[in-house]
Formats: C-alpha cells, structure tokens, sequence
C-alpha cells in the first residue's frame, strides 16, 4: 500500500507554470507522505523539472509530445523491498508508466501466464506485473485481477492517461480539473495541493453527512472541488479531449444463479484461496481480531494454513470497556486459543484521548460517524508498535452474507409474498430468538426505513437543535430515495457494497491504518466470493433466523461452537458518551474557536453532553465536523 498523486496539463494550459512542476508534485507527495514512508519517485513527461534524486527517492524525465504529465508515488515496501520495486515504474521500452497503491493477490499467477506467453521480468513486484499485463491485454486486464488497488498508467502510445479503482473501492482514488489540469491522489488534500486550492465544501453532501450519515454514497466528496473515482470503474484523460469516463469494469452477477447442493463447501475454499493469497508479503503479516464471525473465519483459516508457524502469527483485539465489551474480548481471547495464535489485547489510553483526537482527525481528513473509529485507530497504532507492516482484517463480511438485520428481516416480506405465511412466522420466531432488540422495534424500523420522505423528515427534525435550520434543507430527497427506496433484498444488499456502509468504512480502514504506514488487507471483499454470495439466492444467507448462514455452515468444525452461533450481534461498540464527557473541556475550547458559517452550533453541542447525551450518533457527527473544519482550516 502505498500513496500516489500526480497531474496532467490540458493543452490549453498557461505553459508560464510549466516551471513548477517538481515543486507542485512534491507539495502532493508531502500530503500522502505518511502512506509510504519506505521511498519516493517522481516521473515528469514533457515538464521541465530538477533531475536530481533526493534523500531514499529518485526523479526521472522523459521527453513527450502528447502530453505534459507527472507521475508521483510514495512507497510503503511489501513485495519485494529493494530499490528495484521503485515507482513511478516503467517497462523496458518506456511506452508505459505507472504508479500504483494496493496489492494484486494473483500476482504470482499472472506472472506464470505472461511469462508463458514471453514477457520477462526483473523484479519481484506485482507492480511489473500489472505493466506486463497491460501490455497483454489491455484495458481487459481489469477483470483478471485479484486484489485491491487503485493507479494511474500512462501510454505513451495513445497519449492517454488510465486511471482504475478496485471493485469495491478498496483503496482510494480522488482526482479534480480546473481550467489547468487534472490532478489526482490518494487523499483529497493531496488533490487540492494538485490544484492550487484550499478547498470549499460541499454543501450539500456535508448536509447529507450531517442528517443522514452518509458519506461515500456517490463520487463526491466533502470538497467541491475533489471527487472519487467510484470503486469498479476507469476513466481516461487526454491533454486535448479531457475526462473519459468513469467506465465500469465490474458487474454484480445475476441473482439466484448459483443454488448447488453445497454451496457453504464453495464459499470455505474462496475463503481459503483469499486468505492465503493475502498472506504474501515480504514484511510481518498480523490480524485484527474480534469476537465475531467475520475476523475469527479469517484468523481460524490462518490458523490451519500456517500450522505450526501460527503461533508466531500476531493478532489484536480492541478493549474499549463497553458493557458488552468483555464478552467481545472473551470470546476473541478464545478464538485466538483456537487457531493457535499470539494474541495481543488493546486498551485506549484514555490520558491521552484528546491529542489522540486531534491526530485522528488529521489521519481521517474528512468527518467520520462515531467514536469507533478511534478504537480501531487505537488497534492500528498497536499493530504498528509491534512491528506489524500489513493487517488483515474482516471488513465486509455484513455485507457480503447479509450480517444486518434491517436486511434479514425483509426475509419476512419474501415468504409473504409467496404465500408461506407458515415460513413467514417460522423466521419471526427464529429472528426474534436471535435478535439483541425486540423485534417489534425491528419492523417498525423496517416500515420507517421504506419510507424516504420520512426518514429525511424525522433525521432532519432530530438535528434542529444541533444543526442550523438552512443546511437541513439542503438534503437532497433522491440521496434518500436511493438507500431508502431499496425494495428487495438484492437491492439492499448491493446498496450495502455500493453506497452505505461499506465505502464509507473501507475509507475508515484506509485511513487509519495509512497513519502508520500500515496496509490493511480484507479477504472478504474477494471478487470471487462476492460474486459467489450474490450468485447464492437469500434462503442461503438467511435461514432460520441467523445471518451470514452459508457462511456459519462453511466454517462449521472451525470455529469455536460461541463464536459460529453467537446470537446476539451488537456491531462494533465503544463507550463513546464516557469518552465524549472526559473529552469536555477540550472539546469546549474547541468549539468556541469554529468560524461564524460553521453549520453546528456549538453552545448546542455542549447542552447535549452535560444532558447526558454523549453517546448520540448525531452528536458525534456534529463534533466531527468541527474536529475536520479545525483540523483543516475548510470554510464554507
């Protein structure tokens, strides 16, 4: 994992500015430095600029006709750690040039297809392979990747600069234009250093963060000027004809087109293939590790590839001192035992909490929804303290197999509308005897999550006391139609894997594991899986009354009996009211220093906490929002 940047001149472009090329990519590079802390490179294509190489980093020219272009990378080693891994990387024949963020799993694999096919290679990085495989297959070489990335290739033979992102966003890909070039990173500040800008804010989209919690729903961002490239997708840029795309490249495979007779065996051995395709690495390879599912499928099949050699594996477990905490930590503690692994127990250091906040918002340079993502912050920081370089993680598997009960219980509705009234009460019962709320909350949640008008009515009636009246009303009702229109269980479930959550959390877990210099791995969004779980029809993800069952059959025999069918799911919960209340007093002297055209008033926000209401969701957002104005200096 790595950061990348770099920018493309159109032809129309004032060439006065041509001077500051070198210092234009480097003030990029400085604000994606911590990404990769390993190298540096810089490429210029028809740009004057200094060739000298600086301190661990190197700079290269190239004379180019077709456009005026810079390349820039700041490396994180994992494959292959000598200087021969360095990017900007180029083939032999310097018709094509990359920089590159993330991992391509099958690698090794694809190297043994085009080496059959005559390509010869001098190092050991996938970063050669994706060239090589350009060079083979062009723009369909997309779809015979496995892994998570996102990167910016130049053809000099076209003229044209190809940017892609992984399936599912992954890894993070910004970009911008203004009348002078296009800029993208890995960061958006990154972009707006590109661009010349400190960047205004979305108004719309920061309301929607404000009233609805989302964030990563579309390709925009908290900045006018930045959006994202969205996950599954490419474009092209030309200095003359500008912007391509986005093009998708990924497809989610018909419904219901996979019901064999043992489809848990199928997703066991994708399981297995990811794993153990993400274990490769040239560095310390460790886990996170809950009590849940998700993370105890992956540390147990660790567990049984490695062996012996698990003991030496590493993985680590949050204690954050929630009421439900010390059943997490329990049966993560056991999960541990189980797969034979070293487990390490993380406990925030509550002294510290507000420096910690202030260097949170700054790794997460945008608002974020709730206190727990400083505990996984808190997790990635220990990863890193014990010599941790890459970090697996369970990310994804809710939305994968179907992990929420606000999809669950649309199962209900299915059998309805079937006529299997008798079906219908069967999951009632089972999903009630599972459930950690009752389960007439749970319809009524449903009946007000099929409603967007209400939804945007009542979320926006509940942040009047927080939030100015104005900002309210600039929700946009189709960002709400779009999540809360869903009517099956499919368009739920890829609205989960598109829009919200998982985008948002995948731009969490890049972030805080980038503030270390970490690369933060997700075996559960491989492409073969996904494709596999929305290829199986839902009776197979649930079924009498549990979630993610095809997955619970598929790990049967390898996890402990009270982590395979724990009952009652609690998500990822942290004592943020606890937090928020001994955060007070900084928080006050925060707040009085927001700009007069902040949205949040912050008498409000302080009224909430001495109420007792710390632990409130749309508090926190509020808060967020200060910390990232704060942080950044972002006005209106």
């Amino acid at each position: 994992m790595c950061g990348i940047a770099g920018f493309l001149e159109w032809a129309t472009a004032d060439r006065s500015a041509e001077a500051r090329a070198r210092p234009r990519l480097g003030q990029m590079l400085r604000a994606v430095e911590h990404r990769g802390p390993d190298d540096w490179g810089m490429a210029f294509f028809g740009l004057p600029a200094d060739c000298r190489d600086g301190e661990r980093g190197h700079v290269r020219r190239q004379e180019s006709q077709a456009a005026r272009l810079a390349l820039g990378h700041r490396r994180l080693s994992i494959l292959d750690l000598s200087p021969l891994g360095r990017q900007p990387m180029a083939t032999a024949d310097g018709l094509a040039t990359i920089t590159f963020n993330g991992e391509i799993y099958n690698y090794i694999e694809l190297r043994e297809e085009l080496a059959r096919a005559g390509a010869a290679f001098h190092t050991g990085t996938d970063t050669e392979v994706l060239l090589e495989a350009y060079r083979r297959w062009g723009i369909g070489m997309l779809g015979r990747l496995d892994g998570m990335f996102a990167f910016a290739l130049w053809d000099a033979r076209r003229g044209k600069l190809l940017c892609a992102r992984d399936p599912f966003g992954i890894k993070p890909f910004y970009y911008g234009r203004d009348g002078q070039r296009f800029a993208f990173a890995s960061e958006p500040r990154a972009v707006l250093a590109g661009l010349g800008t400190s960047g205004h804010i979305d108004v719309p989209h920061l309301a929607e963060f404000l009233v609805l919690g989302f964030t990563d729903h579309n390709d925009e961002t908290f900045y006018r000027e930045v959006s994202q490239l969205p996950g599954g997708h490419w474009l092209e840029v030309d200095a003359t004809s500008g912007v391509s795309g986005p093009h998708p490249f990924w497809r989610p495979p018909d419904d219901a087109t996979l019901d064999g007779e043992d489809p848990a065996a199928s997703v066991r051995e994708e399981i297995e293939l990811a794993v153990r395709r993400q274990l490769r690495a040239d560095v310390p390879v460790g886990s996170c590790l809950s009590g849940g599912l998700d993370s105890g499928s992956i540390v147990a099949t660790i567990g049984r590839l490695l062996g012996e050699r698990a003991a030496d594996f590493t993985t680590f477990t949050i204690a954050s001192g929630f009421e439900h905490d010390h059943d997490e930590v329990d049966r993560a503690r056991a999960m541990a035992k189980w797969a034979g692994v070293r487990w390490v127990r993380v406990e925030p250091d509550l002294e510290n909490l507000c420096t910690d906040l202030e260097q949170l918002a700054r790794a997460q340079g945008e608002p974020f929804w709730s206190l727990s993502i400083y505990a996984h912050y808190k997790v990635m920081q220990c990863a890193r303290r014990h010599g941790m370089t890459v970090m697996l993680d369970g990310q994804g598997g809710d939305e994968v197999f179907i992990g929420y009960r606000r999809v669950a219980i649309r199962v209900i509705e299915e059998h309805l509308k079937c006529g299997r009234i008798g079906s219908a009460l069967h999951e009632w019962r089972r999903l009630r005897r599972n459930a950690a709320t009752p389960m007439a909350l749970a319809v009524l949640g449903n009946v007000y999550m099929r409603s967007p008008r209400l939804v945007r009515l009542y979320k926006g009636w509940h942040m009047k006391p927080l939030v100015d009246h104005d900002w309210i009303q600039q929700v946009r009702p189709q960002t709400a139609e779009q999540y809360y229109g869903c009517r099956g269980i499919r368009d739920l479930q890829l609205n989960e894997l598109k829009r919200d959550p998982l985008p948002t959390l995948l731009r969490y877990e890049d972030r805080n594991s980038m503030a270390f210099g970490l690369e933060a791995r997700v075996p559960m969004l491989s492409v073969k899986l996904v494709d596999l779980s929305l290829s199986l029809p839902w009776h197979w993800k649930v079924r009498d009354g549990w979630t993610k069952y095809v997955l619970r059959d598929a790990m049967r025999g390898r996890l402990p009996e009270e982590v395979l069918w724990h009952r009652h799911k609690h998500g990822f919960e942290v004592p943020q009211k606890l937090w928020v209340e001994r955060a007070r007093p900084q928080l006050a002297a925060w707040l009085s220093e927001l700009p007069r055209d902040c949205p949040v008033d912050g008498a409000a926000i302080l009224d909430h906490i001495d109420a007792g209401r710390g632990g409130d969701s749309n508090l926190w957002r509020c808060l967020s929002l200060a910390l990232w104005m704060r942080s950044e200096g972002v006005r209106v």
